[in-house]
C-alpha cells in the first residue's frame, strides 16, 4: 500500500512544490482547490513528470464548511489512511480595514484558520 499525503490548496506555489516531491517519492497525493481546471492540469503535469505518481483530486473551497466536510468525507470514503496531512491552503485579500467589503475577515478567518482546524479534526 503507498503512503498518501492530503494536501489543501495544491495547485500552485508550496501546496504544488510539495505535491511534486512526494510524487517523485511514489506516494499517493490527493489534493484540492477551487478550480477542476486548475486541479486536472496539475494532475496531468505532476503525473507526467512522475508516472508512477498516483494523484487523486477533490473541488473544494476550504472556506465553506460544507465543502471542507464533503472533502474530509472524500478522503474517509474513497482514501482511507493518511500518512501526512499538509493545510496550505490560504487567502490574503490585501486592503484597508476600513475600505474592504463586508466579509474579508470571515472569508480569511475561515480559509487560513478553521479549515485547517476542522480538516485536521
Amino acid at each position: 500500500m503507498k503512503n498518501t499525503i492530503v494536501i489543501t490548496g495544491a495547485t500552485k506555489g508550496i501546496g504544488r512544490a510539495i505535491a511534486e516531491d512526494f510524487a517523485k517519492e511514489g506516494w499517493l497525493v490527493v489534493i484540492n482547490a477551487r478550480k477542476e481546471a486548475d486541479l486536472q492540469k496539475a494532475k496531468e503535469e505532476i503525473e507526467a513528470l512522475h508516472p508512477e505518481a498516483e494523484l487523486k483530486y477533490k473541488v473544494t473551497d476550504m472556506s465553506k464548511r460544507e465543502d471542507l466536510d464533503a472533502f474530509a468525507e472524500f478522503i474517509k470514503s474513497d482514501i482511507g489512511r493518511v500518512d501526512v496531512l499538509v493545510n496550505n491552503a490560504g487567502v490574503f485579500i490585501p486592503g484597508e480595514i476600513s475600505k474592504e467589503p463586508e466579509g474579508n475577515l470571515e472569508l480569511m478567518m475561515n480559509t487560513n484558520l478553521y479549515s485547517a482546524y476542522h480538516l485536521t479534526r
